[in-house]
């Protein structure tokens, strides 16, 4: 690697670490605010360069000083479910941050459960950092190519079905993470487990052992700690003495696992509307056991859900909705569903890619139809121009062909599996990208007016170049992300400019400057998703997005990026009939017609993401809420969900699969 582009990704990781730090921080206060327990501990099995294992149990805050000290700067962590492994990468991952001098790896945290390991481990992290981050493709890759992104990976234990006998994609996923090298030294990495996952996938991979520490159940003296640091603690003085006279008894080993510990405290400090408590510590030592089973966890979903200002018919809604999106998760997990080529999530509950939980087909098709209806308008305002217009047949014709070719692309794209999310950032006309964007559509333009010229009708061409470089140029610039290749874009988009145009030119040429505006707006559009569709094929410009707009936003930025769209053509539209030669119409029915073409426009043919949205909601009615995206975060704010990069995901597997029977039942 060339020295200039090695100091270039050292001074991109720098930048990109603070965001990280802020990313985990506002994930560990999430925890926090829900869980007492949060200073886990773990004990080491096997070290490096080291003797017998070592016995004792160290505080979670040690982690990081400890994965410092391992060989090759590898680890691995084992532990049973809710014992706090991703509390303890949360911390580690904020300790190395702390700690990390310029120019060195940025640790980042990722879910393991998505992982296809047949794209590799390296292709897969930069589509995670393109997909979650806001970097874009080239910059993901450029850090990931050099070595300055530590992969810390959890859940590993998800990746294959519940009690699979043989976990094939983990034991993959260990293999790849164990033979990646970095300049012909074992590549670092951090993998967290759930018991027996790991084991089993490290008996086959023929590698060396790799430092692995084991998640420590809570003692009784650390539970009484908790315990006693509780508000109004001294109601639970019986349980209390309970745990001093048998440390190791029945109660002290149900409580031991750090997250059987915070249900049972938010359950018995709970309070009704007078401000008493709802529920007898005491009770934990009569109950046969105080595991958070059925029954509890759905006390403590309530709870929580209470706790986070829900009142009893939100908390019915949005238990539905957690029901309805578990069983979903479960089932993808247990029937290995995939869609379009890609397996369904069983982990990651992503707003604008949720649509497959209606079926696979019928959003697609709901959507398309929808794209039809919409198009209703611009085909009503076409007929009414044609019947206002004593044009030739050959003429009529051209409108008519011309006003077909964006609805059957709506079509086509609305029967697409993944539609992408857009969004229009004014704010990119001041960066590089977008003002080297406009700038190479200038010479693509006097091109395209150059070949045009030659036809004749010089008031077609002006109208057609003009239209074509300003929808085009501003389409490249404002909406079409960073990974795609800019050269690609306008080479790809002026040929299919120059088709367009010459095909306008036999069509409507009589028409002037208003058959220009007509196709050359049309052809902008048309030339815009041509270029897009070649450019994303392309390997390099995998799907990401400009930014990191966060759950429920890619579906809204969609939508705006359709309204804004519509506008546009509305404004072309109400010009273009303000010039047609022949039409008499009043300024009222220009507005109205105009209106009505870039309804059509803007939400028929450019929000294909809304739409998706939208057939997903209309298909789910009564299972999921209209305002899903305000739902779902009054779970991550009630502690049922965590966030991980641009998903929800259930706090605890545990929860996930509660919820899951409860749709069953």
């Amino acid at each position: 690697m060339r020295t200039g582009q090695r100091d270039h990704a050292r001074a991109l990781a720098d930048a990109f670490a603070p965001g990280v730090m802020r990313r985990e921080a506002e994930q560990l206060r999430q925890l926090i605010h829900h869980s007492p327990v949060m200073d886990v501990g773990f004990r080491p099995l096997t070290v490096e360069g080291r003797g017998a294992p070592d016995p004792e149990t160290t505080p979670g805050a040690g982690i990081t000083d400890f994965y410092r000290r391992t060989a090759h700067a590898r680890l691995v962590i084992v532990g049973g479910g809710g014992t706090g492994k991703t509390v303890l990468l949360i911390r580690m991952t904020l300790g190395l941050l702390d700690l990390r001098r310029p120019g060195e790896a940025v640790p980042y945290r990722l879910s393991a459960a998505d992982w296809d390991v047949g794209e590799g481990l390296d292709h897969w992290m930069t589509r995670g950092l393109a997909r979650e981050s806001g970097l874009s493709s080239g910059e993901a890759a450029l850090l990931v190519s050099d070595g300055l992104i530590l992969p810390v990976l959890d859940g590993l234990d998800e990746m294959d079905p519940p009690d699979a006998e043989h976990p094939c994609r983990a034991t993959a996923a260990l293999r790849a993470l164990h033979e990646r090298t970095r300049e012909g030294r074992p590549a670092p990495f951090v993998a967290a487990y759930r018991d027996g996952t790991h084991q089993r996938p490290s008996a086959t991979d023929g590698q060396p052992a790799t430092p692995t520490v084991v998640m420590a159940a809570l003692d009784a003296d650390r539970i009484r700690r908790c315990v006693s640091g509780l508000p109004g603690h001294g109601r639970w003085h019986e349980v209390l003495g309970e745990l001093e006279r048998h440390p190791c008894g029945r109660l002290a080993r149900q409580l031991s696992v750090p997250w059987h510990l915070a249900v049972v405290t938010a359950l018995y400090e709970e309070r009704d509307d007078a401000g008493g408590h709802m529920r007898d510590p005491s009770d934990l030592i009569r109950t046969e056991s105080a595991l958070p089973d059925a029954g509890p966890l759905c006390l403590y979903a309530a709870a929580l859900l209470r706790a986070g200002g829900a009142d009893e018919t939100e908390a019915r809604r949005i238990s539905g909705m957690l029901s309805e999106l578990a069983a979903y998760l479960v089932d993808n997990q247990a029937l290995q569903r995939r869609a379009g080529g890609e397996p369904l999530p069983h982990v990651d509950i992503v707003v604008h890619r949720l649509w497959p939980i209606t079926g696979s087909r019928s959003a697609r098709w709901l959507s398309a139809a929808l794209s039809m209806v919409l198009w209703m308008p611009a085909a009503f305002v076409v007929w009414w121009v044609l019947g206002r217009m004593n044009w030739t047949v050959e003429l009529d014709a051209g409108v008519a062909v011309a006003a077909s070719l964006l609805p059957l692309r709506s079509l086509w794209f609305s029967l697409a599996w993944w539609p992408h999310p857009k969004r229009i950032a004014l704010g990119r006309l001041r960066t590089r990208v977008g003002r080297a964007r406009l700038a190479m559509t200038l010479p693509g333009a006097l091109a395209l007016g150059s070949v045009l010229a030659a036809t004749g009708r010089p008031d077609y061409t002006v109208a057609f170049v003009v239209s074509f470089a300003v929808v085009f140029g501003a389409g490249i610039a404002l909406a079409v992300r960073d990974t795609a290749d800019s050269r690609l874009l306008v080479l790809t988009g002026t040929a299919t400019g120059l088709l367009l145009g010459l095909l306008g030119r036999v069509l409507v040429g009589s028409l002037g400057t208003a058959g220009g505006l007509l196709f050359g707006t049309a052809g902008a559009g048309l030339a815009l998703f041509a270029a897009v569709a070649v450019a994303l094929r392309m390997p390099e410009a995998t799907p990401g997005h400009v930014r990191n707009p966060v759950f429920g936003e890619f579906v809204r930025n969609d939508l705006h990026t359709g309204l804004v769209s519509g506008t546009s053509t509305a404004a072309v539209t109400a010009a273009l009939l303000a010039l047609l030669p022949g039409l008499v119409a009043s300024p009222l029915q220009i507005a109205v017609a105009a209106c009505g073409v870039g309804l059509s426009v803007g939400l028929g043919a450019v929000a294909d993401t809304w739409r998706r949205h939208i057939a997903m909601l209309i298909l789910a009615r009564g299972r999921l809420p209209i305002r899903l995206g305000t739902a779902l975060e009054h779970s991550y704010r009630s502690g049922l969900l965590r966030r991980a990069g641009i998903a929800y995901q259930f706090r605890h597997l545990e929860l996930r699969d509660h919820f899951a029977h409860v749709a069953l039942r």
